[in-house]
């Protein structure tokens, strides 16, 4: 090491973030459409048949009910686009099993922010206690590419305040008709 100099810790991995964090985790969700292979639980919700929770989903509940419990709250909010695109839709209706495990959900209509042009509104991101932000990165498909951390979280704290304070609750969201 040269003289003066101190070498950066390394920041944590994604698992490291969702096993440390201390008061919130909070995603922003701004695709139409996810490229996550859940096309067939799509098909089950069109044709009125009752979701199946594979183990992925329900690993996902079984934290965010543990987090809940510790006071380490698991939330979100949704943008949604327009058209309403039939992934958005299920989406937004599956969202009810996460906030029965606990998470609290919102959605914000594009619409709302259609003039504000600050170029957080087209990123999906967790950040972690004012501290960490994970920045996800999607093809043009949906299908997750990349992710990456950074501990240059400020304009991300205030985004969130913002894309909070715009959205409603999922409970008092209507889903306009496809």
């Amino acid at each position: 090491m040269v003289s003066g100099w101190s070498q950066r810790p390394a920041l944590p991995t994604i698992d490291e973030l969702f096993d440390g964090y201390r008061s919130y985790a909070w995603r922003q969700e701004t695709l139409d459409v996810f490229n996550v292979g859940e096309d067939s639980k799509i098909t089950d919700w069109l044709a009125g048949r009752p979701a199946v929770e594979e183990e992925k989903a329900e690993e996902w509940h079984a934290m965010t009910r543990a987090n809940k419990e510790m006071g380490r709250p698991v939330s979100r909010v949704r943008l949604v686009g327009h058209p309403i695109t039939l992934y958005t839709a299920w989406e937004v209706h599956a969202y009810r099993e996460n906030i029965a495990a606990g998470e609290e959900v919102r959605i914000l209509d594009r619409n709302r922010i259609a003039d504000d042009l600050n170029p957080l509104w087209s990123h999906d991101y967790w950040l972690f206690d004012d501290h960490f932000v994970w920045i996800m990165f999607y093809d043009r498909t949906g299908r997750f590419r990349s992710g990456t951390v950074s501990d240059d979280v400020a304009q991300f704290v205030e985004h969130r305040q913002r894309a909070i304070e715009m959205s409603v609750p999922h409970s008092d969201y209507s889903l306009p008709a496809l």
